[in-house]
């Protein structure tokens, strides 16, 4: 069945499942043929394999957007804040638990070297149906690997919101394998005896996945001749109650201007320490060029709260308000986001100073770690 088709009475499913209930309406799919449209576990084997009941209730769920997530709960006024509380680093829709969270690719990650997982990095985060599409033209087993695997994740992650200790990658992974053993053993042998000991599982087309060469990472952009650059970011450690900061300036040849590492303590959250990190940034900057700056963070709730207009009540008002005083003083000065593997450099920083405990500033230079990241090709090469 083509996507188009499937997508068309996935949304007419939607309707329904308001008077039959979401679950009724995911069986509704599943008996159409539409989900799990007459798949085998392989070829010749003729054994179909969908997931256990609870993983296709949970399916139907993260398909619907009917997760607790933090953006969810958010917008219902159930919460004063939409960001990811495990990384910090954005809102926590479907797309970043699954997909973005750092305890997400984990376990995605690890899942990858025993199970034929898709990438996910062409995956659209503002599309709706990402999970529609990423389900679209798989196989059976492979959609229930995937559908396993997402619902592990939130367990993982609920674990972790609930003040749970996380549970380890490889017991997750070792769990997840050893539940679709079960089931696939199930589907084959229905009447075998389990007192008996465990009967051998056909495995004929699941492939290990094959370790491929991971894309190139995203580099570090000079500014434009004539202008310098400030990357920022905070570290935050929530059982010590304390943070980081960590700042570079750097000229349109890539050469370190300043850079500075920062003891924050205490810190209350992960988005205090990026904001302070802004905040000495800005300052650092003003006082080190009078060049055109563009400064750069990977947390996308501080950029947002600094570039609004409105009057922001969270308990960060005063810092968020110094961040734009300071950058009002100069008309030159311009604030975005990048990603992580992008801001390496300033994570370095950032940590050094939540470990070290103490604020240290390099003129022209900084940490050998850092100095030996900054000389390479990603990160363009010092003067």
């Amino acid at each position: 069945m083509g996507s188009n088709t499937y997508r068309c009475l996935f949304r007419q499913e939607c309707v329904l499942a308001r008077q039959g209930g979401a679950e009724q309406a995911f069986y509704r799919l599943h008996e159409q043929g539409t989900e799990w449209p007459q798949g085998h576990l392989g070829g010749s084997l003729g054994v179909p394999c969908p997931p256990p009941p609870k993983v296709r209730s949970f399916a139907w769920r993260l398909a619907t957007n009917s997760l607790a997530t933090q953006d969810n709960k958010h917008k219902r006024k159930m919460e004063v804040t939409n960001i990811c509380i495990i990384c910090g680093v954005e809102r926590e829709n479907t797309f970043h638990t699954f997909c973005r969270c750092t305890m997400a690719r984990s376990l995605w990650q690890a899942m990858e070297e025993v199970w034929p997982l898709p990438d996910l990095r062409g995956l659209e985060s503002d599309d709706a149906e990402w999970l529609l599409h990423l389900l679209d033209g798989k196989e059976d087993m492979a959609r229930a690997m995937i559908l396993m695997t997402f619902w592990r994740i939130w367990h993982c992650r609920n674990e972790v919101i609930h003040h749970k200790p996380a549970p380890p990658v490889e017991s997750s992974r070792g769990f997840l394998c050893s539940y679709m053993q079960s089931l696939i053993m199930i589907k084959q042998f229905p009447h075998a005896d389990p007192a008996k000991g465990k009967t051998a599982v056909i495995w004929e087309t699941i492939p290990k996945k094959k370790n491929t060469k991971q894309g190139e990472p995203r580099p570090w952009r000079k500014p434009p001749e004539g202008s310098v650059k400030l990357n920022v970011d905070g570290s935050f450690c929530k059982e010590m109650g304390v943070g980081g900061a960590g700042v570079v300036l750097r000229d349109d040849r890539g050469a370190i201007i300043v850079s500075k590492s920062l003891s924050l303590q205490p810190c209350l959250s992960p988005l205090e320490a990026e904001l302070e990190a802004c905040r000495e940034g800005v300052i650092l900057a003003l006082d080190w060029s009078s060049l055109p700056c563009m400064i750069e963070m990977d947390c996308a709730e501080a950029v947002n709260m600094i570039r609004s207009g409105e009057l922001n009540r969270s308990p960060f008002t005063g810092l968020i308000q110094e961040i734009k005083r300071l950058l009002a003083t100069r008309s030159n000065l311009v604030i975005g986001t990048i990603s992580r593997e992008q801001n390496s450099v300033s994570h370095i920083l950032a940590n050094l100073g939540r470990t070290s405990a103490r604020t240290q500033t390099w003129a022209g230079s900084g940490p050998d770690d850092v100095t030996a990241l900054c000389r390479r090709s990603e990160c363009n090469p010092l003067a």
